[in-house]
């Protein structure tokens, strides 16, 4: 329990909040940034929010482009990836 955090809708109250946070023994958090290395609130721009994703498959197509993987290599290495 740690490790847990816990977030809230804006509909749920300040002081259900803090209970609901007390009763589960997690640590009240007002947003996530990411998890499991994904954004959890994209917001309106699509683009901004998930650019850090998109960089990171560019980068790793780069790599296999110079290690010579022939496509279905790369298929299965970005499927993996993404």
């Amino acid at each position: 329990m740690e490790k847990s955090d816990v977030s809230f809708s804006m509909k749920v109250g300040i002081e259900k909040q803090h209970l609901l946070a007390s009763i589960l023994r997690a640590q009240w958090v007002e947003k996530h940034d990411k998890y499991l290395g994904l954004p959890t609130f994209a917001g309106r721009s699509k683009t901004v929010c998930f650019n850090s994703i998109k960089e990171s498959i560019l980068g790793k197509i780069q790599g296999w482009k110079e290690k010579m993987l022939n496509f279905a290599g790369k298929e299965v290495l970005l499927k993996v990836v993404a």
